[in-house]
């Protein structure tokens, strides 16, 4: 279908919101959050949450839209919802300082990858990498052996599932002195992201930041709200 019938169609079918599936307005190539979710698309300040003591910067709680959004994201391939994730994330990001950052995502195996059709935070990295001067996306890490889906396990089976399954490539092995930003679509309890962060910091990473679109709350709490700012403890 070309672009203009595209555009002709988008004012006659009755098309639906990617995130809440209301009745809106877009485009059939390109699905597209209705205006109400949009907003709530927008990060409107920086936080940094803590998952089991880990220090993680994030752009929403994993509750509402941003829920929605990354769930579509990550199991439905509604992967244009990767470009407002990703400027939220991006935003975030205020304490990176200025200069060559490598901006990392959390790799799938292979396995995972190909039943999916896609990596959910190679998508979100792409963007965070575009926004800034000095980011590059840097596919630096790899998933060298198959896990157990995290969903459905406790703290500990976590932290266990993805010990040692991360590595740095080799080809990469020499940049990993630099200021790296380890990207990942939600933080639960941190053991991804904790893993993750092994390599770069033993093969001599300068800087580390790790990054998240959104943070599970701890049950009960408060939290982080999309678009508003705190800190999260989740056990």
């Amino acid at each position: 279908m070309s672009a203009s019938w595209s555009a002709v169609l988008s004012h006659v079918l009755p098309l639906r919101c990617v995130v809440c599936r209301a009745l809106s307005r877009g485009s059939p190539l390109a699905p597209s959050p209705c205006a109400p979710c949009a907003r709530q698309l927008t990060a409107s300040a920086s936080s940094i949450g803590t998952a089991a003591g880990l220090g993680v910067t994030t752009a929403f709680a994993h509750r509402g839209v941003a829920h929605d959004a990354i769930h579509r994201l990550k199991f439905q391939g509604a992967v244009t919802l990767a470009q407002p994730l990703g400027r939220a994330l991006a935003a975030a990001l205020v304490d990176v300082q200025p200069g060559p950052t490598a901006i990392v995502p959390v790799p799938l195996h292979w396995r995972r990858r190909w039943r999916r059709g896609h990596n959910q935070s190679v998508a979100l990295a792409k963007v965070v990498a575009a926004t800034r001067p000095g980011f590059q996306l840097l596919r630096a890490l790899r998933k060298s052996r198959a896990t157990r889906p995290q969903v459905g396990l406790d703290g500990r089976q976590r932290r266990r599932n993805v010990i040692g399954a991360f590595v740095v490539r080799a080809r990469h092995a020499h940049r990993v002195s630099g200021s790296w930003v380890v990207v990942d679509d939600v933080v639960t309890t941190g053991a991804t992201l904790r893993a993750a962060q092994d390599c770069p910091r033993r093969a001599g990473a300068a800087e580390l930041t790790l990054a998240a679109v959104a943070m599970v709350e701890e049950p009960g709490g408060s939290g982080l709200g999309v678009g508003q700012s705190g800190d999260d403890v989740v056990a």
